[in-house]
């Protein structure tokens, strides 16, 4: 009986890490094509609508991933917890975002009082253009948080639960998630980048939490969502009035 339990959360480990891989790297494939389509040999990132259709294009790969993953498992569509929230869900909404907010604050802090660096996403470049950032906040509310949450909670997270209890599943999950964003981060001074990770990991384990009391994906998305954005937001006004980059003031995804 301990042995079939071990093989079931291994399998569970494997196959839930194999569709985060399958995610990162489809999301590079189905970026391509926009490429070769739109401006082959030109940077178009520089550009809002660049930018924008890149964007789309990788999440798409993520999505696939998911589509993928149910279609394999024949677990189907059905397996997907998408329901309108309902009052005590929109609590958690309010819950989530007061929780991860203050999570990542407090981490921050201990950082800064450690003087530990960190690393930022690999999105923002020195010297971007700022409008960029107005066009990754309805992205980052309406495609990137809403695909991640369903990869990442309603298949990733749900898929562990089967096998382990729901709270190694929210951690498990966040590592995961945690080590999937190590291309964004990665920094040639591995504690930068380790730092970097850890925030990232502590802003999914709440939105884990969220997802396994409500069991709708709606939910963490939402708080993800509004987490991001507030962020770029935020950074915008700065970047906005100041017209520099600053690394180290760079919001994490």
């Amino acid at each position: 009986m301990a042995e079939t339990a071990s093989r079931s959360k291994l399998g569970a480990t494997l196959v839930t890490s194999g569709v985060a891989v399958a995610g990162s790297i489809l999301s590079i494939l189905t970026a391509v094509p926009v490429v070769l389509v739109l401006q082959p040999g030109s940077d178009l990132s520089a550009s809002p609508a660049g930018f924008a259709a890149l964007f789309v294009a990788s999440y798409v790969g993520y999505a696939l991933a998911g589509v993928a993953y149910l279609a394999w498992s024949d677990r189907g569509f059905g397996y997907l917890d998408v329901e309108i929230p309902d009052v005590r869900d929109l609590l958690y909404v309010v819950v989530g975002i007061v929780g991860v907010f203050a999570a990542v604050i407090a981490l921050g802090v201990l950082i800064s009082l450690l003087d530990t660096p960190s690393t930022p996403h690999n999105l923002f470049e020195p010297g971007m253009n700022p409008q960029i950032l107005l066009v990754l906040i309805p992205l980052v509310l309406f495609v990137n948080a809403p695909v991640e949450e369903l990869v990442f909670r309603n298949v990733v997270q749900k898929r562990l639960a089967e096998s382990f209890s729901t709270p190694s599943a929210v951690v498990l999950a966040s590592v995961i998630f945690g080590v999937v964003h190590l291309p964004s981060y990665y920094n040639p001074d591995l504690r930068a980048t380790a730092v970097s990770l850890g925030l990232v990991t502590v802003a999914s384990l709440v939105f884990g939490a969220v997802y396994a009391k409500t069991d709708n994906v709606v939910v963490p998305s939402v708080v993800h969502g509004v987490y991001n954005a507030v962020q770029i937001g935020l950074f915008y006004l700065f970047v906005s009035a100041d017209q520099t980059l600053t690394a180290g003031l760079v919001p994490s995804l």
